[in-house]
């Protein structure tokens, strides 16, 4: 029997409804869903922004801008003074520009993103700028100084770990360069004139550590008058590790060019030395502390080599100890207390012959006496005039070592190898 009309759109209506209702219900699950994954993508992370907003204040490779009577926010229309304020805006791998002038002393602290910045920030002078600073306390990781002047101390404390010098002048009567953080590079710079103070300073409690110095003139440090107590290093080290000196030019320092001192005797190790030229303080210029000293190495230390360098006036304290090389060196005198001496295939101009009578041991080990000309050592050049003395008939100098030194000829001394 057919249904009835009225059963037929019955069962219509019925149907319509049910398809209703599944629609319903298919589109209140699409909705659960979306709002779902936007509660779980918010929560990940709360700060998210539409990818149309506006990059904030300090993204990566940021511009801040520096004038010294800046009073604006570090834009180049609206420049600022505050070195830190600046470093801020330029954020992870940014730059700081800074107009010609005279600026305040700055103080930079670690509580920005310093701490977590992986890539340096840039402080450097606009085009043509001379940019002179008073000095400089920082705390801030990865920052690179390059081509700025300084008229006092350039303070690194612990937290400012992975700081470059770069091509900067240090110079006044509180120039100082003071390393207290780790991973720090001075390369290519002049810092000269202080009283009292150390050219460079290399220390810290624990011991900092992958300290480089190179191809830096440092200059002219005296006690400025004041007590005999002060005794100012070209460069001094205690409390320290892994520390490269390299290519320097080191004169004219009232106590040595470098000296190795007790610190807190937490130790001091890997440290090399070499392609330097040094020389102590000139008696003509300024009265000399400890007889002026080229070298004094006489702490207990661990793996340290003196490799290719030139000593030219002044006293190399030197003596034999386990842990310290010395090969391929010129010196100009050689002090020693007990006639040993760390040096190796090198050649020596003069030691104290009244106290050691039967002579130096090194001399049956590869040393050898012979004296040399230096193009100016008044005005600091010692560069050779002629040639060195050659060693002993038969004697065989091979001499070799790290990077640029590898592939030294036979019986090459001093500073002046490959460039």
């Amino acid at each position: 029997m057919n249904p009835a009309p009225d059963d037929l759109r019955r069962g219509a209506k019925r149907r319509a409804s049910s398809h209703r209702l599944l629609i319903a219900l298919l589109c209140l699950a699409v909705i659960a869903v979306a709002t779902l994954v936007y509660v779980v993508v918010r929560w990940r992370n709360p700060t998210a922004t539409p990818s149309t907003s506006v990059a904030p204040s300090g993204a990566v490779g940021a511009h801040a801008y520096m004038s010294p009577s800046g009073r604006g926010n570090c834009t180049a229309a609206a420049p600022c003074s505050d070195l830190q304020k600046a470093i801020t805006t330029a954020g992870n791998g940014g730059t700081v520009e800074m107009a010609a002038g005279q600026y305040p002393r700055a103080v930079l602290n670690s509580a920005d993103s310093g701490s977590r910045r992986t890539r340096d920030v840039l402080v450097h002078p606009a085009s043509g700028a001379n940019v002179q600073i008073a000095s400089v306390r920082s705390s801030a990781a990865h920052v690179h100084f390059a081509d700025l002047n300084f008229s006092g101390t350039v303070y690194l404390t612990p937290e400012a770990n992975f700081t470059t010098l770069d091509h900067v002048h240090v110079k006044g009567l509180n120039a100082s360069v003071l390393v207290r953080s780790s991973n720090v590079l001075v390369e290519d710079s002049i810092i000269e004139g202080g009283h009292a103070h150390d050219g460079i300073n290399i220390a810290s409690r624990p011991p900092n550590h992958d300290i480089t110095i190179l191809r830096n003139t440092i200059r002219n440090y005296t006690t400025g008058g004041f007590v005999h107590s002060e005794h100012p290093d070209c460069i001094q080290l205690f409390d320290t590790n892994h520390v490269k000196i390299e290519q320097n030019s080191l004169s004219n320092c009232y106590n040595s060019a470098i000296t190795f001192s007790p610190g807190a005797n937490l130790g001091i190790s890997d440290v090399y030395i070499a392609g330097n030229f040094m020389q102590g303080c000139l008696p003509e210029l300024q009265r000399c502390g400890n007889g002026g000293s080229v070298l004094d190495l006489r702490e207990k230390v661990d793996k340290v080599v003196v490799l290719h360098n030139t000593f030219g006036h002044g006293s190399l304290r030197l003596p034999a100890q386990p842990g310290v090389s010395a090969p391929a060196n010129i010196v100009t005198y050689l002090s020693t207390t007990d006639c040993s001496t760390a040096l190796s295939d090198s050649v020596i101009g003069d030691y104290p012959t009244g106290l050691c009578k039967g002579g130096l041991p090194g001399l049956a080990a590869g040393d050898w006496l012979g004296t040399v000309t230096f193009k100016d050592e008044a005005a600091t050049d010692l560069r050779l005039v002629g040639s060195v003395p050659a060693p002993p008939t038969g004697t065989v100098h091979s001499i070799g070592g790290p990077g640029r030194y590898s592939t030294m000829p036979p019986g090459t001394v001093g500073a002046a190898g490959p460039s």
